[in-house]
């Protein structure tokens, strides 16, 4: 009698595995290590990136300058960096009277001249530009609000954000010659934007006041902006009441911008405030997300003279980056590590998508999401970029039809979910070229490494 335990093995199993043995041999590219972790490298310098950055204006309208035409935004975009503009429609001309056709079509052209520059907008509307200069009566307000809101929603690609406007000088809120600047108008007008204006773009109110008293009303929706940024202790009406209340309005901001978008222009402030330790400690604070590229020039030129201007350039809004990934050839599975090393968020509705690409040729491109949802089913588009915090370095994760061979390519990307093929509107990642490992492909938008060498 034998001195071992007789083993029992199925018919047919010492075949199959055989089998399997001689097919994994015969694949290119079966490697007897099949998990594989790699580490990226971050771009130190200047990321053209859409809904970030500073933006450019010419505090002209936007329809009737001659500087906002398809050229001037590509050669803005192209040549000096831009991927926002501030974009101030007036309506003088229709304080009293309904949008013609032909008025709201020019606004649609405006927008797809931004949309073929690749340049995104954060759009105002007005009734002035001026101290003393009317704007318009509630009820005509309302009635372009329900007018504008279809152009609005058929070009929502194009806009980064939409400020609340119409009330008052360059619609900012304040001095209105209609009583646009009381509570009830402010809330018809609060209740009529989110009503037309599209439901995918993120909207902006002037003044944290009125956001505390609404409450419930309109959060999530609305962030806020600041045009007088870094200026006077209330940001020259920006805060207001006693300094408790101030205070108060300071920390509910901090707190909303961490999930809501936050545009601001400086204006002419005090001394101590002009230098470097203000915006690198408030823009962090306030989770900044956009600044006027050049008003108010005081603020810029101490930026450059004390050397943080291009830091605050790299900072502003979000700055994603592959920190680094790992591959399981065997289970088919990517996971990648985003960080971000911005000072907010982004806020456009977006995947993180990753394709397979062997001899040149997509095999299959799937959304990545939460590690620990891998194997069952995901939330709508898996985790979203917009999860990454500042500050935080996430995971994300999925798994290919098909095996993973060597010198496939993976390529990570993120485009506009509403302009999927417009690679001006993707994601760049934050990440410096690997030779043989990994680079950023321009032609797909993506930032593509060597899956297995």
């Amino acid at each position: 009698m034998s001195r071992f335990p007789r083993l029992s093995v199925p018919p047919g199993a010492v075949f199959r595995a055989l089998c399997l043995m001689l097919f994994l041999s015969l694949i290119p590219g079966a490697v007897s290590a099949q998990v594989r972790s790699l580490h990226f490298a971050a771009e130190e310098g200047f990321v053209l990136s859409p809904e970030r950055g500073f933006w450019i204006s010419e505090h002209e309208d936007f329809l009737r300058s001659d500087n906002w035409t398809y050229e001037w935004m590509a050669r803005q975009r192209n040549e000096n960096g831009y991927s926002v503009a501030f974009a101030l429609i007036r309506l003088d001309d229709w304080r009293d009277a309904p949008l013609p056709e032909w008025e709201l079509n020019w606004i649609e052209g405006a927008l797809g001249n931004a949309r073929r520059a690749g340049i995104k907008l954060i759009l105002r509307f007005s009734y002035n530009y001026g101290d003393g200069q009317p704007d318009a009566p509630l009820w005509r307000v309302l009635q372009h609000i329900r007018q504008l809101g279809p152009v609005l929603r058929r070009n929502r690609d194009t806009l980064a954000v939409i400020q609340a406007g119409f009330i008052g000088q360059w619609g900012e809120g304040h001095g209105s010659t209609n009583g646009l600047d009381s509570p009830a108008s402010k809330a018809a007008i609060r209740d009529a934007l989110l009503e037309h204006f599209p439901l995918e773009v993120p909207l902006q109110w002037r003044r944290p006041p009125d956001l505390m008293a609404w409450g419930a009303e309109g959060r999530g929706r609305f962030g806020f902006h600041n045009d007088c940024f870094l200026s006077a202790p209330d940001d020259t009406g920006t805060y207001t009441g006693w300094a408790g209340q101030q205070l108060a309005q300071r920390l509910f901001a901090q707190d909303l911008t961490e999930s809501t978008p936050f545009t601001v222009q400086t204006c002419r402030g005090s001394a101590p405030r002009l230098g470097c330790w203000a915006i690198l400690e408030e823009g962090a604070l306030y989770h900044l997300n956009t600044l006027d590229a050049a008003y108010h020039p005081d603020f810029h030129a101490r930026w450059r003279a004390e050397g943080c201007r291009d830091a605050v350039e790299r900072r502003l809004g979000y700055r994603l980056r592959m920190a680094f990934a790992r591959i399981d050839q065997a289970a088919h599975e990517v996971t990648v590590w985003v960080a971000n090393d911005g000072w907010s968020r982004i806020f456009s509705p977006r995947p993180l998508l990753a394709t397979q690409y062997r001899g040149g040729t997509p095999l299959e491109t799937i959304t990545l999401g939460p590690a620990a949802l891998l194997g069952r089913e995901t939330p709508a588009g898996g985790q979203r970029l917009g999860d990454v915090a500042p500050g935080e370095t996430l995971p994300f994760q999925g798994r290919f039809r098909r095996w993973i061979l060597r010198n496939d390519v993976v390529c990570l990307s993120s485009p506009d979910p509403r302009q999927p093929d417009l690679g001006a509107y993707a994601v760049r990642f934050a990440n410096a070229a690997v030779p043989g490992q990994s680079w950023w492909s321009h032609a797909r938008a993506a930032f593509c490494f060597n899956a297995v060498p």
